[in-house]
């Protein structure tokens, strides 16, 4: 009797649909899933993927539509139980026709370039002038912020920051954006270990082309 060298969720996807399907399958695997795919021709569009970017943008962001790309620069940051530290910052606003942008973040030390932070999230703006933010940390943290939008700026304040049984705590975030074409400058505050709210993190970024 020999085995099936298929993974299960394969398997599964196969019984269920035609070669379609199947396609489909092998070439977006779950997460954790390794299938070798030489000969893959479709995709399945993933939330936050930029080659979904030239659909349609939904009405209800398309005033955010100066997000979208990839934006790149360095930062410093402090706290005052922390040690002063610079760091490089990569994020990348998408979208998929949805009426939500996607955000993905992620920091590295100047000076030797390890990974320090990452978060993901999204932005929503369910009336004009007005933007929800939800974001995820790795450090166990969800933050639930939402502000006015200016179209040269945004003020988002926390209304809901919830963490994990170990996670440190965090009570309140503030996040400004101040925007140029092109450019991205932000100040983030917040309050955490005790602490009361207080300057966290600038950086200034750049649209890359």
């Amino acid at each position: 009797m020999f085995s099936n060298p298929r993974p299960r969720w394969l398997r599964a996807i196969q019984s269920l649909g035609g070669p379609r399907d199947t396609e489909r399958a092998i070439c977006n695997p779950p997460p954790g899933n390794y299938v070798e795919a030489p000969n893959c021709t479709s995709r399945v569009p993933r939330l936050g993927d930029t080659d979904d970017m030239d659909r349609p943008i939904h009405a209800d962001i398309e005033h955010l539509r100066f997000l979208l790309g990839t934006w790149s620069g360095e930062g410093q940051g402090e706290y005052p139980t922390i040690s002063p530290f610079g760091y490089r910052e990569t994020v990348t606003f998408a979208h998929v026709g949805k009426p939500f942008i996607s955000y993905t973040q992620r920091t590295v030390a100047t000076e030797d370039g390890r990974p320090l932070h990452g978060e993901v999230g999204y932005l929503r703006s369910p009336r004009q002038g007005w933007v929800e933010f939800v974001v995820a940390h790795p450090t166990g943290i969800v933050e639930v912020d939402e502000g006015a939008f200016s179209g040269s700026s945004l003020r988002l304040r926390s209304s809901l920051v919830a963490g994990t049984a170990t996670a440190k705590a965090v009570t309140a975030i503030e996040r400004d954006f101040d925007f140029e074409p092109g450019v991205i400058r932000y100040a983030l505050r917040m309050a955490s270990v005790g602490q009361s709210l207080a300057h966290h993190l600038q950086a200034r970024l750049q649209l890359e082309a």
